[in-house]
């Protein structure tokens, strides 16, 4: 590759992500578009995302422009295509697209075969969650289609960047149209390393022997993991996030990344001076009330609260580490100032504890839980390591932990309060992560001047140690391989230790 960059004229960036969110792949295309759009002429950079908001009267997240794009329209239409166009609402509006890609149902099986002719693609076991992504990946990459034959000149240069193989079937398909387009496809996280993390298998020390191909038949993700590996192989330019993802790359796609692009952060939203110690004082009066109304005792402001969030990957985001650290502190009698503790990760719920919303009314009784939010499932493996590592918020207690399975969007009937502005009120943040590419949990973390800890299996791990040489005390790296797990637990148990000792002046200086 020459070393020479050329900026395009159009750069059409597709997820399901967009306006649509779900994990941290929203955060990476969201906080970039602000920049991006400083780089390119007005609505020249057009995000592509599902329209899954379709039955609902407003997506929170778009805003529909009816004049935008409005000679191609009906052409679209009459093509098939059924979209709605408007803008993404975060920092810059950038331009968005959401396709409808249920009508294309009908017509699966001949699009599936094709991208088995062409590519090799293997889409006979993909269940609907496969299809689904396959049919959306494919009307995007119509959506391209339509759109450079329609609008984009002959001298003009265009680039189409898929994020993740959900999207996979849009790059391919832009391939068999043969237009001058550019393609880009960037992974995340490789579908056989999430498989062989999650499955509690080493990762790490033996990748090079690892077979992505039979481990795909072994745990019957074949049709997603060859349309990533197809999609990346097809691909011009082919980038991941982080060094050690490319490793998984070069071993489970069978090609190198072209580009290493670590993930920035637009810090549009974090709070300003003037404005943090009111927004931080908040989120510490939200945390406290739900965690003195879930235990029955009550809260003072001098209590260490300290959390983990995040996708719920037991093992790979580094739960399990989490609560064995708690188990291990509170196994050791712990009898400092009070720690707070709060698992925030989406789970399946059926809404708020009613029992619990009645006594942060004033109409409860001395009712107890240790879940905001009911759990769908019984055998849930939070509550029951809880149980195993005795953390049952016990009379005396001097370790509280709470369990929020519900995403914070400010809507979820309790806390009503979205993630960052609860983040805030943190002292600190753990993430421990076994399979993390990236890493976004611990720098949003110290965007907003709170405290964290990942490890160097996390990308963002790796990239602060090789730009921050020195010890830190806003960030503990703590070094993590696929056989140090109770190093990893104490080292964690450790540092919520050194954080529960500190004095009002030392934990602003952590912050600062």
């Amino acid at each position: 590759m020459e070393d020479k960059f050329t900026m395009p004229d159009y750069l059409f960036e597709t997820s399901w992500e967009v306006c649509n969110k779900v994990g941290g792949i929203h955060t990476v295309i969201a906080t970039k578009a602000l920049f991006l759009g400083t780089s390119f002429r007005k609505n020249h950079h057009i995000h592509i995302g599902p329209d899954v908001w379709r039955d609902v009267d407003q997506n929170p997240e778009f805003t529909e422009d009816p004049t935008l794009f409005r000679s191609w329209r009906s052409v679209a239409a009459e093509e098939g295509l059924r979209l709605r166009i408007g803008h993404w609402n975060v920092a810059g509006e950038p331009v968005a697209i959401l396709v409808d890609f249920t009508t294309f149902i009908s017509h699966k099986d001949e699009i599936l075969a094709e991208l088995w002719k062409r590519f090799g693609v293997d889409s006979i076991s993909g269940g609907w969650d496969y299809v689904e992504s396959a049919l959306f990946g494919y009307a995007a990459g119509k959506v391209i289609e339509s759109f450079v034959r329609y609008y984009v000149k002959p001298h003009e240069k265009v680039v189409a960047q898929f994020h993740e193989w959900m999207t996979g079937a849009g790059l391919l398909y832009v391939k068999m149209t043969n237009l001058p387009i550019g393609t880009i496809f960037t992974t995340h996280a490789t579908v056989a390393g999430r498989c062989v993390a999650g499955k509690n298998i080493p990762l790490y020390d033996g990748l090079e022997g690892l077979d992505a191909d039979r481990l795909a038949h072994e745990y019957g993700v074949v049709a997603r993991h060859s349309l990533e590996k197809a999609s990346a192989v097809s691909s011009d330019v082919f980038t991941t996030v982080s060094g050690i993802t490319a490793r998984e790359c070069r071993q489970f796609l069978g090609r190198d990344c072209d580009v290493i692009t670590p993930n920035g952060f637009e810090n549009s939203f974090t709070p300003d001076a003037e404005h943090y110690d009111g927004c931080r004082k908040a989120a510490r009066a939200k945390l406290l009330e739900l965690a003195s109304a879930m235990s029955g005792e009550r809260f003072t402001d001098d209590s260490l609260i300290i959390s983990i969030g995040g996708r719920y990957e037991y093992s790979n985001k580094g739960i399990d580490v989490f609560i064995e650290a708690l188990g291990r502190l509170q196994a050791q009698k712990y009898q400092g100032r009070n720690i707070l503790a709060f698992i925030m990760v989406p789970s399946g719920n059926n809404g708020p504890d009613k029992e619990l919303l009645a006594k942060l009314g004033g109409n409860g009784s001395d009712y107890t839980t240790q879940v905001s939010h009911y759990l769908m499932d019984d055998y849930d493996i939070v509550m029951r390591s809880l149980r195993e590592q005795h953390l049952d918020n016990g009379a005396g207690a001097r370790l509280h932990v709470f369990f929020v399975p519900t995403y914070l969007n400010g809507d979820d009937g309790l806390f009503n309060m979205r993630y960052y502005d609860l983040l805030v009120g943190m002292d600190l943040t753990v993430f421990p992560s076994y399979y993390e590419p990236w890493g976004y949990t611990p720098l949003e973390s110290l965007a907003f001047s709170v405290p964290t800890i990942t490890t160097s299996l996390a990308g963002f791990g790796l990239w602060v140690r090789e730009h921050c040489e020195d010890s830190h005390p806003g960030i503990s790296v703590i070094e993590r391989n696929d056989s140090n797990y109770s190093y990893v637990v104490d080292e964690v148990k450790s540092r919520i230790l050194e954080f529960a000792g500190l004095d009002g002046k030392k934990s602003v200086e952590y912050r600062e």
